[in-house]
C-alpha cells in the first residue's frame, strides 16, 4: 500500500475510476472479458487489524500482511483469478516432504492449541496481528513440556516470520 510517488489507495481509487467511466482494462489482453473488474489485492507491512477495513474499503478485492510466503500469492491469484498449478512431480518428492515438513509449522492444526487456556490463544492471536515475535516467544515459554512438538512448531514459525500461519491456527480457535 505505500509506493512512492501514488499510494496503493490512490492507485486502486483511480483505478476504480476508469473502470467506473468505462476507461477501464476490457480490452487489455490480460483481461479480455469486457467490464470485468480488475482484481487488486493489497501487500502491506501493517500488522493492525483495522488497516484491513481501510484497505478494502479503498476498493481492494483482497490484501496480504508482510511477511509473506510466496505460497500465499500463489492462492490469492487461484482463488482470485481461477488460475490451476500444475506441479511438476519430484521422484523424490515424498522422502524430500518428509525432510523439509520436519520442525515446520504446516501440520500444525487449530486442534494442537486446544491444550493452551483460551486466554492464551487470544494473547498468541493477538501478538501475531501486531507481528510481535518476542511476545509470541514469551507465550510459547508457558507451554508445558509434555508439549514440547507445539513449543518447536511455533518457534519455529516465529523463526520463519511466519505470523500469518499463527494468525491462521488461532483465529480457528476464538471460539474457546
Amino acid at each position: 500500500m505505500r509506493m512512492p510517488v501514488m499510494d496503493g489507495y490512490e492507485a486502486t481509487r483511480q483505478i476504480r475510476e476508469q473502470e467506473a467511466s468505462g476507461r477501464g482494462n476490457s480490452t487489455h489482453p490480460l483481461n479480455p472479458v469486457e467490464h470485468q473488474p480488475t482484481v487488486i489485492i493489497a501487500l502491506t507491512a501493517s500488522a493492525f487489524e483495522e488497516q484491513r477495513s481501510s484497505i478494502l474499503a479503498a476498493g481492494c478485492d483482497d490484501f496480504v500482511r508482510k511477511p509473506f510466503r510466496e505460497q500465499t500469492i500463489f492462492e490469492k491469484m487461484a482463488e482470485y483469478l481461477g488460475v490451476q498449478y500444475i506441479y511438476e512431480q519430484d521422484t523424490n518428492s515424498r522422502g524430500l516432504q518428509e525432510q523439509t515438513s520436519q520442525g515446520d509449522g504446516k501440520n500444525l492444526t487449530s486442534d494442537d492449541l486446544a491444550v493452551m487456556p483460551a486466554d492464551w490463544v487470544t494473547q498468541l492471536n493477538q501478538a501475531a496481528v501486531e507481528v510481535d515475535g518476542d511476545r509470541i516467544l514469551q507465550l510459547i515459554e508457558q507451554i508445558p513440556a509434555s508439549h514440547l512438538t507445539l513449543a518447536e512448531k511455533l518457534t519455529d514459525l516465529v523463526r520463519r516470520f511466519c505470523f500469518d500461519e499463527i494468525l491462521e491456527l488461532t483465529e480457528e480457535n476464538r471460539h474457546f
